[in-house]
């Protein structure tokens, strides 16, 4: 029985030798009825193993197979292949931020502020009214939880890459913190400037009998005229 050397890619958990290849050969050519694994497909192990030459060319014929795919699934049907739970331990888990350098609700308000501001937009769009920008905002609880939620994620299920900038994502948020809250104390402000000049006109046109204030609140010429008499 001439003997001939075969290259069979599998796992790289799998092993095994030519005598065990030998003996799981025989096991299906005695049954007389070949009942084998799924193909698990070419792996980076390439084992080298002698067998029977007709037998193989048999028992892959019987399998509806060419020679290395039967031996693969052949050796995935005897040999114990590492286990769910081992591939787990092997799998690389995701990093747990220590405490010093995780990231705080308050540093992620400014992303999720501005995901709730393209996502208004968004949604405006589609529904093409203007209005719905702002009935599609979140509420400022939503935003908290959000901003809660999204820093417990990434200090708990941390990938490799993030871990290795977090000081320096964490510094970006700070700045993107401040600034965020430096400019909405300069708009609210600016806001207030301008209701207070709003009200300081409307002051002065309540001084003159008969006046009205034109449209947008400022004065016309012939207001202002009306004014400067009344206070002569």
């Amino acid at each position: 029985m001439p003997s001939k050397t075969y290259s069979v890619r599998v796992s790289q958990s799998v092993d095994a030798d030519s005598d065990a290849l030998s003996g799981w050969i025989n096991e299906v050519l005695s049954a007389g009825e070949v009942s084998l694994a799924p193909d698990p497909g070419p792996g980076p192990k390439t084992l080298r193993l002698s067998a029977d030459a007709e037998k193989v060319t048999q028992g892959a014929k019987a399998a509806g197979e060419n020679e290395t795919v039967f031996l693969r699934r052949l050796i995935a049907s005897r040999v114990r292949v590492v286990e769910e739970k081992e591939r787990e331990k092997l799998r690389p888990k995701a990093l747990v931020l220590p405490r010093e350098l995780r990231v705080s609700a308050e540093q992620l308000e400014p992303l999720v502020a501005g995901f709730d501001g393209l996502q208004s937009f968004l949604l405006s769009r589609v529904v093409r009214a203007p209005e719905a920008r702002t009935a599609a905002r979140m509420l400022p609880d939503e935003r908290a939880d959000l901003s809660r939620t999204t820093a417990s994620l990434v200090n708990r299920r941390c990938p490799q890459w993030l871990a290795e900038n977090i000081d320096l994502l964490g510094a970006a948020l700070q700045v993107a913190s401040i600034e965020s809250h430096v400019i909405a104390r300069a708009y609210e402000a600016s806001a207030e400037r301008r209701k207070a000049a709003k009200k300081a006109t409307e002051a002065k046109a309540s001084a003159v009998p008969g006046a009205a204030p034109s449209a947008g609140g400022a004065l016309s010429l012939e207001e202002l005229n009306l004014v400067t008499e009344g206070a002569g």
